[in-house]
């Protein structure tokens, strides 16, 4: 076996040595730089990492029904939002229209039921239910074609 001197790349990592403050500094800097040309997106903005604290998760969704429920209560929201502002204008908004590319979610959202297997979701998801009672909104299937 020979000696090759100190390591300076191991398992795609670069490796950088500060002697004088006995630190070691590794970096997948060429690796990244590689997968983001690969991918065309040499030109995007760049975001540090780990991301500022205002990027919060609002909820972990374990199922892309659960996912686009979420999303869809936050979008009813805003849209409810902008709906009341609108009215102080002065213009009339008639329902507001929302879609969605989950049946499931769709499913769910539009029927008042307990089902066994959403009985994870929080009660705040469900005034979505209330608000399509109502009339202010209207969830439809879009195609994903």
């Amino acid at each position: 076996m020979k000696e090759m001197g100190p390591a300076k790349k191991i398992l795609g990592m670069e490796i950088t040595r500060d002697r004088r403050r006995v630190e070691i500094f590794v970096s997948q800097g060429g690796y990244l730089r590689k997968v983001v040309a690969k991918f065309g997106m040499s030109e995007s903005k760049a975001v540090q990492t780990p991301l500022a604290v205002h990027f919060k998760l609002f909820a972990i969704a374990l199922s892309t029904t659960k996912a686009e429920f979420i999303a869809t209560r936050k979008c009813v929201k805003e849209s409810l939002w902008l709906k009341g502002l609108i009215g102080e204008l002065g213009i009339v908004q008639n329902e507001v229209k929302f879609f969605c590319d989950n049946q499931s979610a769709i499913h769910l959202i539009k029927n008042q039921m307990f089902h066994e297997s959403t009985k994870h979701i929080d009660v705040k998801l469900h005034f979505i239910r209330d608000v399509i009672a109502e009339g202010f909104v209207v969830v439809e299937k879009v195609h994903k074609d």
